[in-house]
């Protein structure tokens, strides 16, 4: 009982620290007007940390770089470049991407 206890108050506080550490610079900064350069480069954060998992994911194997066409991750990224580059449909990325990956799946002889 004594350790529920515990983890609910642990729970609550964090929890709070967690709402204040993202509400507290949220009301201080809305007042201000950031610079345009500021306002262009923290545009540029999501998209970057985007493509440094997505690098991780498709072209690090344990600690090497791995350029391996049989791996299907890559051939489905390659798929999803080439759709984006054609059509601009993010619609078609999303579904188009992971279909050319279970593609290579079923076709592959291994």
């Amino acid at each position: 009982m004594e350790s529920q206890l515990i983890f609910i108050i642990i729970f609550v506080a964090l929890s709070a620290m967690n709402y204040l550490i993202r509400l507290l610079p949220l009301t201080l900064l809305s007042q201000w007007t950031l610079p345009q350069k500021i306002q262009v480069w923290l545009r540029q954060i999501p998209m970057t940390v985007l493509a440094a998992i997505v690098f991780q994911q498709l072209f690090v194997e344990g600690e090497n770089l791995s350029w391996r066409w049989d791996d299907y991750w890559l051939v489905g990224a390659l798929a999803a470049v080439i759709i984006m580059a054609l059509t601009r449909n993010l619609f078609l990325v999303a579904f188009g991407g992971p279909a050319v990956v279970l593609a290579a799946g079923w076709l592959s002889p291994f």
